[in-house]
């Protein structure tokens, strides 16, 4: 039977903001925000610096940073808020005046799921009833140890996966270069999806993932493919959906080849540390390797699901948008796994580092992906992603209420509040380091909850997976 999530997505007017909704996105304006003037413009750049924007810009949707809106621009939707914009997405009756006078007047709001009035008396009954006899001290104590167990195993896990991590990231950047020479074997990058089939932990990869930078063609290529691992497993085990792949070896294969048509781009393009302007010849090249892989994929007999992943994992469900390509694709005919595979490459381009932008921590990218929903993917795809990654992905650096800091250890189980992971404590409240790492369970300290999320990069510089592996945790 499948549980609903505790929250659900929908978009509200204005006058309909209650206190306990989240905004997540400002999507409805009046016509003070079509071909906004220069007041408009530095209003927006003002109040929502750091922000995201979705706009209108001769006919092309177009998203970029809220401070590149001009003159003459369409304002469809605000998103993705940096946390020192928190007071904009915390809905309250002040905020929703100011925001009408100024003309924004719906929004798309996260919110607790409502009960039946009919059920909710008695069924508030029983869940107080069945916590009572469930929220005793060994039961607790139990999922405590059970929890500590499964995080020093993932410790242990990550401590053998790094190795193995550049080793795919070498494999596939001599593969693309084999093909660009117009030499294709296939024999290391089959041994190495083997063994990764075989002996590693898809979790302990995907961790790794999210704990230490990738480059923007190998290493990305290698970490796509291992959360597409862990991600198609559960829902393929969840039997929501059946697997359109003969082998597992096939699944992991297809995923590590998504990107597989950049092998047919010049080596100093696919290699450049430059970012490209959307209409520059370098990124009309960049966009032809959708194209490029499904032909070469086709070529060497690959499945239909392979090819389709290659073709389709930039089409967005909004063609219009400048970020869906190739041009008059549909959506519509982009498989279950090609749309997952899209929504994790985006969170891995988002997570991992490049030369020209800042690394974004993993809750940032699912506030950001969270936006996108409806957009650029269907909420349906969403709604699996994030109870998959949870609002905290495993290796998440997070503060806590009290100031220490820890690492999210767990995605929390159905029917658990996805924003109560489980967290290894690494520094106290007075900023110490500590030798012993106590395993916190929120779904049960209820008096412990996560305040914010740091950056790995800027706390622990180029050590963060080393610190990670280094955790002696306790209960």
């Amino acid at each position: 039977m499948d549980h609903p999530s505790k929250y659900i997505i929908t978009t509200v007017h204005v006058d309909e903001l209650k206190n306990s909704a989240t905004i997540i996105a400002y999507t409805g304006f009046s016509d003070h925000y079509t071909s906004i003037d220069r007041k408009v413009c530095a209003f927006l750049h003002h109040n929502f610096g750091g922000s995201k924007v979705l706009v209108s810009r001769n006919g092309k949707k177009v998203e970029l940073p809220v401070e590149q809106v001009r003159e003459g621009d369409t304002i469809i939707q605000i998103f993705s808020f940096p946390s020192s914009k928190k007071r904009l997405t915390v809905a309250d009756p002040k905020l929703a005046a100011a925001l009408k006078k100024k003309g924004i007047l719906s929004f798309k709001i996260r919110k607790l799921r409502s009960l039946p009035k009919d059920f909710s008396n008695d069924l508030q009954e029983a869940i107080e009833q069945v916590n009572l006899m469930m929220r005793t001290p060994s039961r607790k104590q139990e999922r405590l140890k059970l929890g500590v167990f499964r995080a020093n195993k993932l410790v242990e896990k990550v401590k053998e996966e790094q190795r193995k991590r550049k080793e795919g990231s070498d494999i596939i950047e001599h593969l693309m270069d084999s093909a660009r020479q117009g030499k294709l074997n296939m024999s290391d990058i089959e041994v190495y999806v083997d063994n990764v089939v075989k002996h590693s932990s898809s979790e302990a990869m995907s961790a790794i993932a999210n704990l230490k930078s990738s480059d923007q063609t190998y290493s990305h290529c290698i970490d796509v493919g291992v959360f597409f691992q862990t991600l198609y497993f559960k829902a393929v085990d969840d039997g929501k959906h059946k697997s359109t792949f003969q082998t597992k070896n096939q699944m992991l294969l297809g995923a590590f080849l998504h990107d597989f048509g950049k092998s047919q781009l010049p080596k100093e393009l696919l290699d450049s540390t430059a970012r490209f302007d959307t209409n520059s010849r370098e990124m009309q090249l960049i966009k032809k390797h959708p194209q490029h892989g499904a032909k070469l994929l086709t070529g060497m007999s690959m499945p239909d699901s392979i090819v389709n992943m290659s073709l389709y994992h930039h089409v967005k469900m909004d063609e219009s948008l400048n970020t869906s390509y190739p041009e008059k694709l549909s959506y519509n005919d982009s498989t279950f796994e090609t749309k997952l595979l899209s929504v994790i490459d985006i969170y891995q381009a988002l997570v991992g580092k490049r030369s020209y932008k800042r690394s974004w921590t993993p809750p940032q990218a699912m506030r950001y992906l969270s936006a996108l929903a409806g957009i650029e993917y269907e909420e349906s795809i969403w709604d699996l992603f994030l109870s998959l990654m949870g609002e905290f992905p495993v290796g998440s650096l997070v503060i806590l209420n009290d100031d220490s800091m820890g690492f999210v250890m767990n995605v929390p189980e159905k029917d658990e509040d996805l924003l109560r992971p489980q967290v290894v404590i690494i520094r106290n409240a007075y900023g110490e380091d500590l030798e012993k790492h106590t395993l916190v369970d929120l779904q049960e300290e209820k008096d412990l909850f996560i305040k914010s999320d740091v950056s790995v990069t800027d706390v622990f510089s180029s050590q963060a997976i080393n610190r990670f592996s280094e955790l002696r945790i306790v209960a």
